[in-house]
Parts: structure tokens; sequence; C-alpha cells
């Protein structure tokens, strides 16, 4: 029987030519104030020099787990395959170009510690651009029942913030559903929802990077028609005003490409 001590939380972050902005994202998980995890590295056939960092940083820090794909297979099964290697209480979510405040898991897992009900927890998000200069900020509802009230209206946390509790998802065997592109983390939230609690620490732990592709108005057409699709599907749970938005973000889809692109950055409070 193997006596390995398991550690706490297990951090997952899909890569994908991801060379530009690896180390910084690496960095900010391994010098967390938090220490005891472990960093799930999932590479998916990246053809720049990902891969070569990620064996840098596993041989000088035992906590890095590595996995590859030989073939690109999209984000969603890439952090199937994370979720498959973790063996930490808690899942944490990273991407690859992201940076992480110095307290952001600790702050998380106390909370998740304090109020066993809650089964996601996220962040407060400042908004970097590709040089890392702050372009904004995103906040979210932190009240649970704020949240439960408004979760038909829109995602409940911000995705690369979470941290998730593990038993939860093993549980219900809930993974990410590729059918969903660029609205699976809202998908796997909508499942999640009937287990339990879903909070945010109020403050800015994630600096999130907006990239120029994350500005396009493709990515943005693609998000918005997932969205829609998977509230279709989850009526019975809306209240009137989320019957209201569906039909205003159903109109934005006829809004020519530079309005939407717009009212995106708009909600992004992007500069």
């Amino acid at each position: 029987m193997s006596t390995e001590r398991m550690p706490i939380v297990s951090v997952v972050m899909p890569c994908y030519n991801a060379a530009r902005f690896l180390r910084e994202a690496v960095e900010s998980i391994l010098s967390q104030s938090f220490s005891d995890l472990e960093l799930i590295v999932v590479n998916d056939a990246s053809t720049d020099a990902t891969k070569e960092i990620l064996m840098e940083y596993q041989a000088k820090d035992g906590r890095v787990v590595y996995a590859e794909h030989v073939a690109n297979r999209g984000v969603s099964e890439s952090l199937n395959t994370g979720l498959r290697l973790v063996r930490g209480e808690f899942v944490a979510r990273m991407d690859a170009d992201d940076i992480a405040e110095p307290e952001r898991l600790a702050k998380q897992v106390a909370l998740l510690r304090r109020d066993p009900e809650i089964v996601v927890c996220g962040t407060f998000l400042t908004l970097i651009d590709e040089n890392g200069k702050k372009i904004g900020k995103r906040d979210y509802d932190v009240d649970s029942e704020v949240i439960k009230k408004r979760f038909m209206r829109r995602s409940p946390v911000a995705h690369p913030s979470v941290v998730i509790r593990k038993q939860i998802l093993n549980a219900h065997h809930l993974e990410y559903r590729r059918k969903y592109f660029s609205a699976e983390d809202y998908d796997l939230w909508l499942r999640l929802m009937p287990y339990g609690k879903f909070a945010n620490v109020g403050e800015p732990l994630l600096r999130y990077r907006l990239s120029s592709d994350a500005l396009t108005v493709r990515r943005c057409k693609t998000a918005l028609w997932s969205t829609i699709r998977l509230k279709w599907r989850y009526l019975r749970y809306a209240d009137l005003a989320s019957y209201g938005n569906l039909m205003l973000e159903m109109i934005l889809m006829l809004l020519p490409k530079n309005g939407i692109l717009f009212l995106y950055r708009k909600f992004h409070g992007v500069q």
C-alpha cells in the first residue's frame, strides 16, 4: 500500500501553444503561499516550446505533473485528462496565460473549509492585455443566495479562477462536455448547481489575460450562441428576469459584428 501523501489542491492547467506566457502562469502557481498542491499540466499537442518549458519545471519541482495528447483534442478533453489525474481534495483551474495572485489558493481553500456546502469557489478578476497591463476588472456576486437567484442570467464564477470539491465531481460523474465549445464551464456549473452552493472570494485574485483572439467577434459569437443553447436547455430553472435576459441575448446575435464586440468589451470592463 502506498504511503505517499496526497496534495490538498490539484491545479489543472490545459496548454496549447502556450510558450509565450507559460512561465508566468506556472510560476504564479508554484509560488503560492498555499504550497500543498500539485500542478497538472496537459499539453494538447503543442507545436511550440510548451513541452520543453514544462519538462524544465517538472525536473525542478516534483509537484508538476505532465501529461500530453499526441493529437490536438481541444480544451474540454484536455481538462478531462487533467481531472482524471487529480489526487487532491480540491480541483483548481488555471489557464496557461493567466497569473494567480500569491494568496489566491489560500483564500479559496479557507472559504471552502469554513462552509462545507460550497462546491465551487471563484474570485474576482483583474483583466490584463498581452503585455500584462491592466485594462479592466470583473467582479462577481459573493453571496450564495444572490448567486443562486441570478444563476440563469450569467455564469456565476470565472472559470480560470475556480476551486471545486473533487468529491462532488466524482460522486456525480461530472466532466466537461465539448459540444458546448466556449461555454463548457457554464454547462458544468449548471450540472453542479443542484449539489451545493457557489461562492466567490471578493478580491481580484487572478490576472486574466484578454488576448487579441479573445476579443474577436468570432469568439464572442461562439460563446454567446453556446450560452443561449445551454440556457434554453435549462429553461425550467429560469425566473422572469432570466427569460428576459435570454431574449436579449438572442437579439444580440442579430446585431452587426462590431456591435457585439463593443458590448462584449463593455461587459468585461475593457478600457
